[in-house]
Protein backbone atom coordinates (compact mmCIF):
# COMPACT_ATOMS: atom_id res chain seq x y z
CA UNK A 1 0.00 0.00 0.00
CA UNK A 2 1.24 3.65 -1.11
CA UNK A 3 0.67 6.54 1.33
CA UNK A 4 0.98 9.28 -0.36
CA UNK A 5 2.29 12.73 0.85
CA UNK A 6 -1.30 13.69 2.11
CA UNK A 7 -1.72 10.58 3.67
CA UNK A 8 1.48 10.74 5.50
CA UNK A 9 0.49 14.49 6.41
CA UNK A 10 -3.50 13.20 7.70
CA UNK A 11 -1.42 10.36 9.58
CA UNK A 12 0.58 12.61 11.24
CA UNK A 13 -2.36 15.33 12.23
CA UNK A 14 -4.30 12.13 13.85
CA UNK A 15 -1.75 10.46 15.97
CA UNK A 16 -0.88 14.37 17.42
CA UNK A 17 -4.89 14.93 17.76
CA UNK A 18 -5.88 14.89 21.21
CA UNK A 19 -9.76 14.94 22.88
CA UNK A 20 -9.12 15.35 26.20
CA UNK A 21 -11.94 15.41 28.49
CA UNK A 22 -13.16 18.24 30.47
CA UNK A 23 -15.19 17.86 33.37
CA UNK A 24 -18.44 19.95 34.01
CA UNK A 25 -16.91 21.87 37.29
CA UNK A 26 -13.78 22.43 35.42
CA UNK A 27 -15.42 24.42 32.68
CA UNK A 28 -15.02 28.56 33.32
CA UNK A 29 -18.67 29.96 34.68
CA UNK A 30 -19.75 33.37 32.78
CA UNK A 31 -21.84 34.10 35.69
CA UNK A 32 -19.25 34.39 37.99
CA UNK A 33 -17.45 37.06 35.64
CA UNK A 34 -17.32 40.13 36.16
CA UNK A 35 -19.59 41.91 33.42
CA UNK A 36 -19.80 45.70 32.50
CA UNK A 37 -22.70 47.29 33.34
CA UNK A 38 -25.27 49.74 31.41
CA UNK A 39 -24.96 53.82 31.92
CA UNK A 40 -27.85 55.45 34.56
CA UNK A 41 -29.12 57.11 31.35
CA UNK A 42 -30.39 53.87 29.70
CA UNK A 43 -32.66 53.20 32.41
CA UNK A 44 -33.74 56.66 32.19
CA UNK A 45 -34.21 56.40 27.84
CA UNK A 46 -36.09 52.75 28.95
CA UNK A 47 -38.34 54.97 31.68
CA UNK A 48 -39.04 57.60 29.23
CA UNK A 49 -39.89 54.85 26.44
CA UNK A 50 -42.03 52.90 28.59
CA UNK A 51 -44.00 55.88 29.57
CA UNK A 52 -44.66 57.01 25.46
CA UNK A 53 -45.96 53.53 25.62
CA UNK A 54 -48.39 54.24 28.68
CA UNK A 55 -49.41 57.30 27.40
CA UNK A 56 -50.43 55.93 24.09
CA UNK A 57 -52.50 53.13 26.28
CA UNK A 58 -53.58 55.95 28.50
CA UNK A 59 -55.04 57.60 25.85
CA UNK A 60 -56.71 54.63 24.26
CA UNK A 61 -57.99 54.33 28.13
CA UNK A 62 -59.58 57.36 27.76
CA UNK A 63 -61.49 56.83 24.05
CA UNK A 64 -63.04 53.67 26.14
CA UNK A 65 -63.79 55.83 28.81
CA UNK A 66 -65.45 58.22 26.78
CA UNK A 67 -67.72 55.01 25.41
CA UNK A 68 -68.20 52.84 28.13
CA UNK A 69 -67.08 52.03 31.85
CA UNK A 70 -63.37 53.18 32.16
CA UNK A 71 -62.47 51.32 35.29
CA UNK A 72 -61.42 47.55 33.81
CA UNK A 73 -59.13 49.35 31.44
CA UNK A 74 -57.62 51.50 33.93
CA UNK A 75 -57.16 49.25 36.49
CA UNK A 76 -54.64 47.14 33.89
CA UNK A 77 -53.34 49.56 32.82
CA UNK A 78 -52.27 51.41 36.07
CA UNK A 79 -51.27 47.54 37.22
CA UNK A 80 -49.36 46.65 33.64
CA UNK A 81 -47.73 50.19 34.20
CA UNK A 82 -46.52 49.17 37.92
CA UNK A 83 -45.28 45.49 36.82
CA UNK A 84 -43.17 47.23 33.71
CA UNK A 85 -41.81 49.64 36.21
CA UNK A 86 -40.70 46.96 38.86
CA UNK A 87 -39.36 44.73 36.67
CA UNK A 88 -37.76 47.45 34.93
CA UNK A 89 -35.75 48.73 37.56
CA UNK A 90 -34.70 45.07 39.13
CA UNK A 91 -33.71 43.70 35.79
CA UNK A 92 -31.46 46.86 34.85
CA UNK A 93 -28.37 46.17 37.34
CA UNK A 94 -28.54 42.50 36.22
CA UNK A 95 -27.75 43.54 32.61
CA UNK A 96 -24.51 43.73 31.58
CA UNK A 97 -21.74 42.81 28.64
CA UNK A 98 -18.17 40.60 28.83
CA UNK A 99 -15.72 41.15 26.24
CA UNK A 100 -13.24 38.52 26.97
CA UNK A 101 -10.22 36.83 24.59
CA UNK A 102 -12.37 34.98 22.14
CA UNK A 103 -15.90 36.10 22.79
CA UNK A 104 -18.39 38.53 23.94
CA UNK A 105 -20.76 37.92 26.05
CA UNK A 106 -24.30 40.06 27.22
CA UNK A 107 -26.69 39.04 29.98
CA UNK A 108 -30.06 40.02 30.86
CA UNK A 109 -33.17 38.68 32.57
CA UNK A 110 -34.80 38.49 35.93
CA UNK A 111 -36.69 35.82 36.14
CA UNK A 112 -35.30 34.27 32.84
CA UNK A 113 -31.80 34.88 33.37
CA UNK A 114 -30.31 35.04 29.60
CA UNK A 115 -26.60 34.85 28.86
CA UNK A 116 -25.69 34.85 25.00
CA UNK A 117 -22.23 34.51 24.01
CA UNK A 118 -20.79 34.72 20.66
CA UNK A 119 -17.02 33.99 19.80
CA UNK A 120 -15.33 36.22 17.51
CA UNK A 121 -14.91 33.55 14.84
CA UNK A 122 -18.39 33.33 14.38
CA UNK A 123 -19.17 36.97 13.41
CA UNK A 124 -19.54 38.07 10.04
CA UNK A 125 -19.97 41.92 11.40
CA UNK A 126 -20.91 44.26 13.60
CA UNK A 127 -23.00 47.60 13.61
CA UNK A 128 -23.77 50.93 15.68
CA UNK A 129 -26.98 52.55 15.39
CA UNK A 130 -29.39 54.57 17.57
CA UNK A 131 -32.66 56.21 17.76
CA UNK A 132 -33.80 59.47 18.26
CA UNK A 133 -34.07 59.19 22.14
CA UNK A 134 -31.05 57.47 22.25
CA UNK A 135 -29.01 60.05 20.00
CA UNK A 136 -30.66 62.40 21.92
CA UNK A 137 -28.97 60.67 25.71
CA UNK A 138 -25.38 59.60 23.63
CA UNK A 139 -26.55 55.95 23.85
CA UNK A 140 -26.14 53.15 21.01
CA UNK A 141 -27.03 50.14 20.39
CA UNK A 142 -23.90 47.93 19.35
CA UNK A 143 -25.63 44.59 16.82
CA UNK A 144 -23.34 41.74 16.39
CA UNK A 145 -24.17 39.23 13.10
CA UNK A 146 -23.38 35.76 13.03
CA UNK A 147 -23.76 33.60 9.56
CA UNK A 148 -27.34 32.38 8.44
CA UNK A 149 -29.62 35.13 9.38
CA UNK A 150 -30.87 38.63 8.44
CA UNK A 151 -31.07 39.58 12.17
CA UNK A 152 -28.50 40.26 14.63
CA UNK A 153 -27.60 36.95 16.79
CA UNK A 154 -26.53 39.73 19.53
CA UNK A 155 -27.62 43.29 20.45
CA UNK A 156 -26.59 45.32 23.22
CA UNK A 157 -28.87 48.28 23.49
CA UNK A 158 -27.41 51.50 26.06
CA UNK A 159 -23.92 51.92 25.40
CA UNK A 160 -21.90 54.99 25.89
CA UNK A 161 -21.67 55.67 21.53
CA UNK A 162 -18.00 56.07 22.46
CA UNK A 163 -18.10 52.46 24.20
CA UNK A 164 -20.02 50.66 21.33
CA UNK A 165 -17.60 52.08 18.67
CA UNK A 166 -14.72 51.35 20.35
CA UNK A 167 -16.22 47.94 20.66
CA UNK A 168 -17.27 47.66 16.79
CA UNK A 169 -13.78 48.62 16.34
CA UNK A 170 -12.43 45.97 18.40
CA UNK A 171 -14.65 43.47 17.34
CA UNK A 172 -13.61 44.10 13.51
CA UNK A 173 -10.33 43.39 14.53
CA UNK A 174 -10.91 40.30 15.87
CA UNK A 175 -13.00 39.00 13.17
CA UNK A 176 -10.62 40.19 10.78
CA UNK A 177 -7.53 37.31 12.70
CA UNK A 178 -9.77 34.73 12.62
CA UNK A 179 -10.83 34.61 8.20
Amino acid sequence: MHVGLTGKKNYLQAMLYENLQIRPEDLPDVFKEPFNGHPKRYLRQRLISLSILFLVLGVGVTLLWMTGDPVPGLIATSILLLLRLFFEFKSFPLRGYLVREQDISYRSGILFREVTTVPYNRIQHSEVSQGPLGRAMKLSTLKIFTAGGSASDLSIHGLETETAERLKAWLTEKTAQHV
